[in-house]
């Protein structure tokens, strides 16, 4: 999977030096930093809260070949939709869509517990 995503980031970089993608380079450079910057600050979901068990995640969230696959899409969509005008509305329709199967009680990281306060993380491998 790791390969997969070094593939797909290098098809990235090499249609932005070409001139493709409207000639703008990706703001983010891989799909970690735009996890890490961008996602995860500006849509905070209550993961691991005591009575929210609605929303889970892994700290460890690309060893998740589902979750690698899906953040990756998103990742794209949004670099493609923030240069057109109205392009944010149907990109967030696509992160409404994504965020509950990545997040949800049937999602990849189902078994797996943030550290919160002073507890540890847990990451579970997926079946």
């Amino acid at each position: 999977m790791t390969r997969q995503v070094a593939e797909l980031q290098q098809v990235v970089a090499d249609r932005a030096a070409s001139g493709g993608g409207q000639g703008q380079p990706p703001l983010y450079a891989t799909v970690e930093e735009w996890v890490r910057d961008y996602l995860l600050p500006g849509f905070p979901r209550p993961v691991g809260e005591v009575g929210l068990v609605r929303w889970h995640w892994c700290e460890q969230w690309w060893r998740h070949d589902e979750a690698v696959t899906r953040l990756t899409a998103l990742w794209y969509g949004w670099e493609h939709a923030r240069l057109e005008m109205t392009g944010m509305l149907g990109w967030l329709r696509e992160l409404d869509h994504h965020l509950p199967m990545l997040l949800g009680p049937d999602g990849p990281f189902r078994s797996c517990v943030p550290g919160i306060d002073d507890s540890a993380a847990r990451h579970m491998d997926p079946p």
